[in-house]
């Protein structure tokens, strides 16, 4: 596994905006500071954002600019790249096979996380059923 190679679940970018845990909240800013310091190699996908979007429109009621506002900024991020490799073949598999969420599955299905070149930041213990390596913020500070 290359050091520092990870891909930022839809969790960690809620939890600083829906501040349901503090710690956990203080633990995504802090993530996110060495992303942007290049701490850390880090990227997220499409279905990371759409995800984001869906959870803060139907469970917070956030307005279409605020929601713009924050898949922008996510968007832009420096150095937090998009990457969208999912094999949907594959996610369907693990959908298949696991009690998780579809989502997870594709996020799961990318090469790089299948291979466990990458290890998926994430509060989400579904991630475990799968075979891929997790860790939560707190670890990686």
């Amino acid at each position: 596994m290359k050091e520092n190679n990870y891909f930022v679940d839809t969790n960690i970018f809620l939890r600083p905006i829906v501040k349901d845990s503090q710690k956990a909240a203080q633990e995504c800013r802090e993530l996110f500071q060495k992303i942007r310091a290049s701490e850390i190699n880090a990227f997220t996908s499409n279905l990371v954002l759409v995800e984001i979007h869906w959870v803060l429109k139907r469970f917070y009621q956030l307005r279409k600019g605020d929601l713009l506002k924050i898949l922008k900024g996510i968007y832009k991020f420096k150095h937090l790249r998009i990457e969208n490799k999912q094999n949907m073949g594959k996610a369907l598999e693990l959908y298949e096979k696991h009690s998780v969420k579809l989502v997870d599955a594709i996020i799961a299905s990318h090469p790089r996380v299948l291979s466990k070149e990458v290890v998926i930041i994430s509060y989400d213990k579904d991630f475990d059923k799968l075979g891929v390596l997790r860790k939560e913020p707190g670890d990686l500070l």
